[in-house]
């Protein structure tokens, strides 16, 4: 019989934790997740619409990164704490996972012949990227387990008539573990030799 620990997922976590540092730097910018985010008009930022999407995967491919083995994954590793042994699972796999995160800064009207303050909404870009580092730097799961890749500027014609989107790529670090198999612990044994006729 074995025990399993389901993983969390490191990516999940780190969204988490950006969108909770960004609502107490700006409460009216949104911070989402997933790739149908990326292009919903009504879930802008209040006061203007600035938007932070976390996004699996690098765009526009899709590639999610690779697997790699661990060292000599072993046995489930027992260290001694207290006199008790606790049982941790055995890593199979690293995955350097590849996501991609949109920053969105856009004219507040949506008119496409208004004039566009591409200089105020570059300014709302980096202020809204430094947020995101410094929420990543914060996080458990992102201070050591995650790797900035480029960064570009969505050069689409549509979408700049709207706004400004930069796009940065992100390594997040995730571990997948086997399951726990149970300890059989050995007690005492008692011998009855019964009596000798």
């Amino acid at each position: 019989m074995t025990t399993t620990y389901e993983n969390a997922s490191a990516l999940g976590k780190l969204f988490a934790d950006v969108r909770d540092y960004v609502a107490t730097k700006n409460a009216g910018t949104a911070v989402l997740f997933g790739l149908k985010e990326r292009t919903i008009q009504i879930n802008q930022g209040s006061g203007g619409a600035n938007r932070i999407v976390f996004i699996p995967g690098r765009l526009p491919g899709g590639e999610a990164g690779e697997l790699e083995g661990v060292d000599g994954p072993g046995e489930p590793n027992l260290p001694k704490v207290g006199g008790d042994p606790q049982v941790k699972p055995r890593a199979l796999f690293l995955h350097g996972k590849l996501a991609t995160i949109s920053i969105w800064a856009a004219n507040t009207d949506n008119d496409p012949s208004a004039r566009v303050d591409e200089l105020a909404q570059d300014a709302a870009i980096e202020q809204m990227l430094e947020w995101v580092i410094r929420g990543v730097k914060r996080s458990v799961a992102g201070a050591a387990n995650a790797e900035w890749g480029p960064l570009r500027y969505n050069m689409s014609p549509i979408e700049t008539k709207f706004g400004v989107e930069l796009l940065v790529e992100l390594t997040v670090g995730t571990q997948y573990f086997d399951d726990v198999p149970n300890i059989v612990y050995p007690t005492g044994v008692e011998v009855d030799r019964g009596a000798i006729s």
